[in-house]
């Protein structure tokens, strides 16, 4: 009997050392990218990037789960700052969407700084910079330029911009369009290499395939489109189960289950390909509807009230709540909940408005205790000329009278955010009050205020009217609880839950709007977990994500806390009274330093003295209305305050090579010997269509982009119409500011080359832009016009260029 107990003991201890390999082996495992399944939950920008971001990495079944019923479920949402940069580094750039997002961009190209009651007390952006010369503040004649719409053109630098303004549902579309469209293609491709395995002369060709396609957006998106199809064996099975918000989930012990279904290395899954479908998955998923689904790895980007955060660290304990803020739990503090920053924020979009202010660009007022934010969040200055033809035409009345507020000659709308200090419990009720209540708080909180506020806010429709008590969450105490509760482990279920779990974007890292940089962050964590899932096994993955992101979003979300404070208190008047940076409170805290107004095209040391003359002069926001810019450019050069006055001086000399009346005339104008390297690069993109590639040199020397000349005479304007390349012609005349008056050799503008080319939304566009310009309507050196350009193409072509040319 004893010897039959002691065989037993050995047995089993045998047995639970097998098993505690097997739990080692697999812990240590990469997820296999052909079979695994993966679950999102959430469908915002930060979901999206890790779908994004796994597809790219060959990841092959991957599913969303978003409680909306569609993609029209939200309101418009509101407007993102993004980050354009071209490095690899940054997501929209490693997603592949940066020239996509960018053409969908709605240009906000400065902002100025007032106290509620409109005094000036900072400016950025470029209306007053050396690089503009003096077209900007009134004096264009002196440059040799047309005063007209095109010195507005002029005001706004010679290419990209570092910042995007794009709508979150916009953002979103495209991801998902994106998404769909490229498992649409990987899905073809997959299907094309198994059909001609079958085949023996075609096998040498299927060996080159992997899963680094190149992929191309050619299909229409659907919005209302469910799931994609189920795709069955190795083909790549990317969905959005809408209508499904998660209500818990649960793990399975990863060693009860069949080999196949969890972990393995890649090798061991393409040898499992012919597995059950339907072998149960580690991870279940449970839905408010009553359905269920399967996952091997969970993502949370379930935002600021994320129930996957919640079940992470819960621990399975069912009174665990981080949804309720600190902030209202007398005698609580735990650091991995939600914490109120004390401030309450009411959004809300306008509907046929417009003012000069607003005028591409935005305006921020402050008084100590609000903050009013506004920038543009649909139409543009060339989306207007795009639809309504050339603006501000005729007498100085007609041009009046097409300023009114409201004008149906404008597409725009644009998104304001006041943003105030208030207890919680009064900010809770507020927001559930419903938009009548918030539009009359709003619009008692700025009574008195400086124009266009109220007018700007009564334009405001009620359903884009909603309020919320801002928070955030500490990312380093979220890490700290899945250290902890990791290493506190008893039971193989609590350990895989650490490991088969992350959470990101607002889930675990939600911060303020005050610094810009939510969505930048949620789109950085999307591409750095499919690196970490590639190259690492799974705990290491997890375990290493978690760290880095953390390092890069903890520091963010403090910046952001400090500015929300700083914004909405006294301290922010000592900062714009202190342009030159001075002692005081400021210099002890370099996150309040990083928020320093200052007045962009005016000598550092000369702002303050500056800024009193305007005061004195009563230069104001409710002054001069569209002409502030040019009275603020006039006490500026009064003042001879100019940031760098040599580059001034470059500048006009370059403006006045520019017009059409001289630029044959100047004697250092030799076709053929002028293009640097740089313009040579500019002639090549803009003959390509590239305009991620003008972009890109536009930040680097964009007085090549002006400067280059074909050996005919031909601008990038030119060559870019010629082909009929749409959006490269758009970012040239709207970014960069390229004439198009200018004419080459043969005397023809960029309107006939447009005509000649053929495309008839290039024409259309440069038609509307033209009109206005004779120069641009001339015969050319051969006698014909750009209407007699026409007859170069078929009969049906020439009726539909008749009619783009006549559309103005």
């Amino acid at each position: 009997l004893e010897s039959s107990k002691i065989a037993f003991s050995m047995m089993d201890e045998k047995d639970e050392n097998r098993r505690s390999q097997h739990r080692r082996h697999h812990q240590h495992q990469r997820l296999c990218k052909s079979t695994s399944e993966i679950a999102i939950i959430g469908s915002g920008p930060g979901a999206l990037s890790c779908a994004l971001s796994l597809q790219q990495a060959g990841f092959q079944h991957l599913t969303l789960y978003e409680r909306d019923a569609d993609l029209q479920a939200r309101k418009d949402g509101y407007g993102l700052t993004l980050t354009y940069s071209q490095s690899p580094t940054l997501p929209l750039a490693k997603l592949g969407l940066l020239e996509q997002v960018a053409r969908l961009d709605c240009p906000s190209r400065s902002h100025y700084t007032f106290d509620h009651k409109g005094k000036i007390l900072g400016y950025y952006g470029n209306s007053f910079s050396s690089i503009d010369g003096n077209s900007c503040n009134g004096d264009g004649d002196k440059a040799g330029i047309e005063k007209d719409e095109d010195s507005k053109l002029n005001c706004r630098g010679f290419g990209q911009r570092g910042n995007l303004r794009v709508p979150r549902q916009v953002l979103r579309k495209v991801m998902i369009d994106t998404l769909y469209e490229r498992a649409e293609n990987h899905r073809e491709v997959l299907s094309s290499q198994r059909s001609n395995e079958t085949t023996p002369e075609s096998s040498a060709d299927t060996s080159t395939c992997n899963n680094d396609i190149a992929y191309k957006s050619t299909k229409t998106f659907n919005p209302n489109r469910k799931s994609s199809a189920n795709i069955q064996g190795d083909l790549s099975n990317v969905s959005i189960q809408w209508g499904k918000r998660l209500t818990k989930y649960t793990l399975k012990r990863s060693d009860t289950c069949a080999p196949n279904q969890d972990i393995a290395e890649t090798t061991y899954c393409q040898d499992q390909a012919d597995a059950k479908p339907d072998i149960e998955k580690p991870i279940t998923l449970y839905f408010e509807d009553g359905s269920n689904a399967k996952a091997d790895f969970l993502i949370g980007a379930d935002g600021l009230r994320s129930s996957v955060i919640t079940t992470l660290l819960s621990n399975g304990n069912r009174s665990f709540d981080l949804t309720t803020p600190t902030a209202t739990t007398k005698g609580e503090n735990d650091p991995t909940k939600l914490s109120y920053l004390g401030i309450m924020i009411v959004l809300g979009i306008t509907k046929d408005f417009f003012h000069p202010l607003l005028d591409e660009r935005g305006f921020y007022t402050l008084d100590g205790n609000h903050r009013l934010f506004t920038m543009p969040f649909e139409g543009s200055r060339i989306c207007d000329v795009e639809k309504y033809g050339r603006r501000f035409i005729g007498s100085d009345e007609d041009r009046r009278q097409q300023n009114e507020f409201g004008s149906s000659r404008h597409t725009r709308r644009y998104m304001w955010q006041l943003s105030f200090n208030l207890d919680y419990k009064q900010a809770h009720v507020l927001a559930r009050d419903g938009p009548q209540r918030l539009l009359a708080e709003v619009l008692s909180r700025t009574e008195g205020w400086h124009s266009p506020v109220h007018d700007m806010i009564r334009s405001t429709p009620l359903d884009t009217i909603w309020g919320t008590p801002l928070m955030d969450r500490d990312p380093s105490a979220i890490l700290n609880r899945i250290n902890d509760l990791y290493k506190l482990g008893k039971t193989k279920e609590e350990k895989d839950r650490m490991i088969r779990t992350v959470v990101c974007g607002d889930a675990v890292h939600a911060m303020s709007p005050f610094k810009g940089q939510g969505c930048n962050q949620a789109l950085m964590d999307g591409t750095l977990l499919a690196e970490w899932l590639s190259r690492s096994k799974l705990d290491s993955a997890v375990k290493g994500f978690n760290r880095e992101m953390v390092q890069r979003t903890h520091k963010k979300v403090i910046a952001s806390r400090e500015a929300a404070r700083y914004l909405h208190s006294p301290d922010v008047f000592d900062n714009c009274n202190t342009f030159e940076g001075g002692e005081g409170s400021l210099a002890k805290n370099e996150a309040v330093r990083e928020r320093s107004e200052k007045f962009s095209g005016v000598e550092k040391g000369c702002i303050q003295k500056f800024l009193k003359i305007l005061n004195e002069k009563g230069i104001n926001a409710n002054s001069f209305g569209d002409d502030l810019d040019s009275n603020v450019g006039r006490i500026i050069q009064e003042l001879g305050i100019y940031e760098n006055k040599e580059s001034i001086q470059i500048t006009e000399h370059f403006r006045h090579c520019q017009d059409v009346r001289s630029i044959k005339n100047q004697p250092n104008f030799t076709h053929g010997k002028r293009n640097s390297n740089d313009e040579e690069h500019a002639l090549q993109s803009a003959r390509y269509g590239d305009t991620a590639g003008l972009r890109a040199l536009s930040i680097d020397n964009p007085i090549s982009i002006h400067k280059a000349r074909s050996q005919t005479g031909e601008t990038c304007l030119h060559l870019a119409a010629k082909v009929g390349s749409y959006y490269t012609v758009k970012w040239l005349l709207s970014e960069a500011s390229i004439s198009k008056h200018v004419v080459d050799q043969r005397g023809q503008s960029p309107l006939h080359a447009a005509v000649e080319g053929g495309d008839l939304r290039v024409v259309s566009l440069l038609a509307r832009i033209s009109k206005n310009y004779p120069v641009c309507w001339n015969e050319d050196l051969n006698g014909n016009t750009p209407a007699a350009t026409i007859h170069l193409h078929s009969e049906a072509k020439q009726k539909a260029l008749h009619d783009a040319l006549h559309i103005i």
